[in-house]
């Protein structure tokens, strides 16, 4: 039986969120900046809170997840596309999580070399989604809480290989 090793992430809202997500010894922290978050109820974070955090969060071993997980529209491709070359450049996450597919292609093209997600937004609902995700470049994704759990079963059935699966099991503690 193959078995695997849950992760746990703790969702980081604002700096004291973050730092106790990584003081109770979650694999990752995940968060959203101040703009192109679908969380603006939160605090988030800027970009220079952000380098120093992730920083701290990766001398202890915890990796760090930035949500971008809001719909693109048209012109917002180059703040977005700028936003993420910041992003790559200073702060170094280790996954995007996003919603718009868009944002995937637009995240290497500004030098984004960390892992892509598919957050629990983009709706991957059906088997035939995860191969389609895999195929963008994503390396795992969200799935959507209205799924039961003999629904997750089978979308974890039908996952290919190399192509990660996620699954909120706290309900939307995401501020």
């Amino acid at each position: 039986m193959d078995r695997h090793v849950p992760e746990i992430m703790a969702p980081a809202g604002d700096r004291a969120s973050f730092l106790a997500g990584v003081a109770a010894g979650a694999d990752a922290v995940y968060l959203g900046l101040k703009h192109f978050s679908a969380r603006m109820q939160a605090k988030n974070f800027g970009l220079g809170e952000l380098s120093a955090l992730t920083d701290y969060a990766h001398e202890r071993g915890v990796r760090v997840h930035v949500a971008m997980n809001v719909l693109l529209k048209p012109d917002d491709a180059r703040a977005a596309g700028g936003l993420m070359e910041r992003l790559a450049r200073t702060v170094k996450p280790d996954a995007l999580i996003v919603q718009d597919l868009g944002l995937m292609p637009l995240a290497r093209q500004a030098g984004f070399e960390g892992d892509l997600h598919i957050s629990t937004l983009a709706n991957a609902t059906h088997p035939a989604a995860l191969a389609v995700a895999q195929g963008l470049g994503a390396s795992r994704v969200v799935l959507p809480r209205e799924l039961d759990l003999d629904e997750v079963k089978l979308m974890a059935a039908a996952c290919p290989q190399g192509l990660g699966l996620e699954v909120f099991v706290h309900g939307a503690l995401c501020h």
